[in-house]
């Protein structure tokens, strides 16, 4: 079959001179699941959402409301261009109250993927806590749970990440992580992390 199905051009390859780890059976998925931070060390932008990727107006959740700050697109598209990963953590206690619904948040996580599309380019994952801070749940920040979630499941590199959000929330999470941290500036995001990188 392959002869075939080459000729026709349905069969590709890439030559790569890494580590590479074959997943073809469920028990080695459920490994790497649980093991990837042993064979990569990812270096990752954490970014807060609201005041960092859009206009904070308070529990924004419609897409009339979602307005992004000037160099967001261009910034993430040269992170990507750098092999950085790029990944929100974000509290979203709008949902905990009842305010809008997390179907709202992920609407709005698609619409901001939605502008990278044409450059094959997104962000690779949402992370939110979705909690009323009366509640006193352990992925709210400053609390550094989500991160960390993402450092264990990214295989993720302390030393090469850091995080950009505009609260002191942000800034203590990213401490109790153990990664680096800058407040977001009132100049283009794309400015701002070139002069960090």
């Amino acid at each position: 079959m392959l002869p075939t199905l080459i000729k026709k051009k349905y069969v590709t390859g890439i030559y790569f001179n890494k580590k590479f780890i074959d997943i073809g059976i469920r028990s080695k998925l459920d490994f790497i699941k649980t093991n990837i931070h042993k064979f990569v060390n990812f270096k990752c932008v954490f970014l807060d959402r609201d005041g960092v990727i859009n206009k904070d107006f308070g529990y924004v959740h419609k897409l009339s409301k979602f307005e992004i700050l000037p160099g967001v697109i261009k910034a993430i598209k040269y992170l990507k261009s750098k092999n950085y990963l790029v990944i929100v953590i974000t509290n979203q206690s709008g949902i905990g109250r009842g305010y809008y619904k997390k179907k709202d948040f992920l609407k709005l996580c698609k619409f901001f993927n939605s502008k990278f599309d044409k450059n094959d380019v997104a962000i690779d994952e949402y992370y939110c806590c979705p909690h009323n801070p009366k509640v006193g749940c352990m992925c709210r920040k400053p609390k550094p749970m989500l991160i960390n979630k993402a450092i264990k499941e990214w295989g993720i590199s302390k030393n090469k990440s850091f995080m950009i959000g505009d609260k002191k929330t942000d800034k203590i999470c990213a401490k109790r992580a153990g990664i680096k941290f800058f407040y977001k500036k009132n100049y283009s995001l794309y400015k701002q992390i070139k002069k960090i990188i």
